[in-house]
């Protein structure tokens, strides 16, 4: 579940479009119940399905994208994406 509590009140939300493949679309399919508040769905292709997340920084959103790897994907923005490669590097180093 997303953490309201660290959403930054009057900051502009961002958009991240993400992809669940395959494996785990059934759980994100248009007529399914959000995960979350701000989950859009976008649409279902051969690759799983695109949905799209509002976050004003990438801890309300991270932790719930971790709970579902390998089957998540950010496909935008980048820096969402690096954001989560460090922190998986990170945790590789321990």
């Amino acid at each position: 579940m997303i953490n309201l509590s660290l959403t930054l009140y009057g900051k502009i939300p961002k958009k991240a479009k993400i992809l669940a493949t395959k494996e785990i679309a059934h759980y994100f399919k248009k007529d399914m119940k959000k995960f979350l508040p701000s989950q859009k769905f976008i649409e279902e292709n051969e690759n799983g399905i695109i949905f799209e997340l509002t976050y004003t920084q990438p801890k309300e959103i991270l932790p719930f994208i971790k709970k579902w790897l390998p089957n998540l994907i950010i496909l935008s923005p980048n820096e969402l994406n690096e954001e989560l490669k460090k922190d998986l590097e990170k945790y590789l180093l321990y």
